[in-house]
C-alpha cells in the first residue's frame, strides 16, 4: 500500500478584480480571487502534489484532467486559523493505492 499527501493554500485577494477564483478547474464569479504566481487553484495543486508524491513523477504544470470531482468536502475552519477567518483557502488531498 502506498499513501501520499498533497497540500496547497493561498491567501484571498479582495483587491484584484481582474483575476477569477478557480477551484478544481471551475471558474467562479466571485468578488475575490487567490494570491499566487499561477492560477492559484488550490484543489488541483493539492491533487497534483499528491499524485506526484505517489507516482514519484512530477506532474505539476500539466493539465489536471485526473480529478473527477467526487469525494470533495469542505469545512469552515471555525475561525481558528487564517483559513477559518476567511483570509485564505487550504486543501489537503490524500491518495491511497494498493
Amino acid at each position: 500500500m502506498r499513501v501520499a499527501i498533497g497540500e496547497d493554500s493561498h491567501r484571498i485577494d479582495y483587491d484584484n478584480k481582474k483575476k477569477k477564483l478557480i477551484l478544481g478547474g471551475v471558474i467562479f464569479d466571485e468578488d475575490f480571487s487567490l494570491i499566487g504566481n499561477s492560477d492559484s487553484d488550490v484543489i488541483y495543486h493539492s491533487l497534483t502534489n499528491a499524485v506526484s508524491g505517489i507516482t514519484t513523477v512530477n506532474i505539476l504544470g500539466k493539465e489536471a484532467d485526473l480529478m473527477c470531482n467526487s469525494g470533495i468536502t469542505a469545512n469552515t475552519g471555525e475561525e481558528l486559523t487564517d483559513m477559518g477567518k476567511g483570509e485564505g483557502i487550504k486543501v489537503t488531498t490524500i491518495i491511497v493505492t494498493e
